[in-house]
């Protein structure tokens, strides 16, 4: 069995799935090792209805008004970002639920007092040009990006649709998120990871700590089979990742280690010493999705 994933990553996102490797009873790969078939939505198109053992996921930066401001002159920047907030910011949400995705991943989402906007933002169903209906999220989970920095209003969030998916569990850390879902009816978990790694080209050793973190979370969730579902067990990373397919990040999810030595990455490079390298390693493989 393999599972099928429906994924759609908007602005500069990437998405990446993956199983334990202790467990063999799930597989992202068929009998011949080929990787799941890509689904590639045309221009405004949207998913296919999932069943059971299924997933479709969609990742969007909204870009906060609260960053979207700063080229503003101090004394309009919070006009600005209020008038952001009513005018891009809900037409932005919409767009990336009209993909119809059963899983939505959002990167720089306002959160704190603007909660409740965002929930109405989310529960809201969506019409269609052709007059269909896209049913919106009523259950979602926010993390500040940054949650010990006072004053964080802009975050991560994961939202799903109570109907298909219950939460189990939720954590957030610096620059990420985990939530775990469980599937209505058979009972199968899997594991949802939101990031925003840092944008700072020469960061390159705090995009591999959030990568790092990230997956000790997703560990932590205990991933294991409850059901027959090939869907049970899986994991899924989401986000904006701020590097392309190549950097150390990927690769790092990919292989489950980061060596030691220097790490060039556009122009930049970063020396990882013995010790960072042990810390560097972890239990999961990830696939391109």
């Amino acid at each position: 069995t393999f599972i099928v994933v429906l994924c759609c990553c908007v602005c500069d996102v990437q998405c990446l799935t993956a199983t334990p490797i202790q467990s063999s009873a799930v597989s992202l790969t068929d009998s011949s090792g080929a990787a799941p078939k890509k689904t590639v939505l045309p221009h405004n198109g949207s998913f296919r209805p999932t069943i059971s053992g299924e997933l479709s996921v969609a990742s969007m930066n909204i870009l906060a008004p609260t960053y979207h401001s700063l080229s503003e002159p101090e004394v309009t920047r919070e006009q600005y970002a209020s008038a952001d907030r009513k005018e891009r910011v809900p037409e932005s949400i919409r767009m990336a639920k009209q993909i119809g995705a059963d899983v939505l991943c959002l990167q720089e989402v306002e959160g704190v007092d603007h909660l409740p906007f965002l929930e109405e933002l989310l529960s809201s169903d969506e019409i269609r040009e052709d007059g269909s209906t896209i049913q919106g999220y009523d259950s979602y989970s926010w993390s500040p990006l940054h949650p010990h920095r006072v004053g964080e209003v802009v975050g991560l969030c994961v939202a799903w649709k109570s109907d298909r998916h219950t939460l189990v569990s939720s954590h957030g850390f610096r620059r990420g998120q985990v939530v775990q879902l469980q599937e209505v009816g058979d009972g199968s978990t899997f594991c949802i990871g939101n990031v925003h790694l840092p944008a700072r080209p020469s960061d390159i050793y705090g995009r591999l700590k959030a990568a790092s973190t990230l997956c000790r979370r997703i560990e932590d969730c205990r991933l294991h089979k409850h059901s027959s579902s090939p869907l049970d067990g899986a994991a899924f990373v989401m986000g904006d990742f701020n590097c392309d397919a190549s950097c150390s990040p990927v690769s790092f999810l990919r292989n489950g280690y980061q060596s030691h030595g220097v790490i060039f990455e556009r122009n930049h490079r970063h020396k990882i010493s013995k010790n960072d390298a042990k810390k560097f390693r972890h239990g999961l493989r990830f696939l391109d999705a």
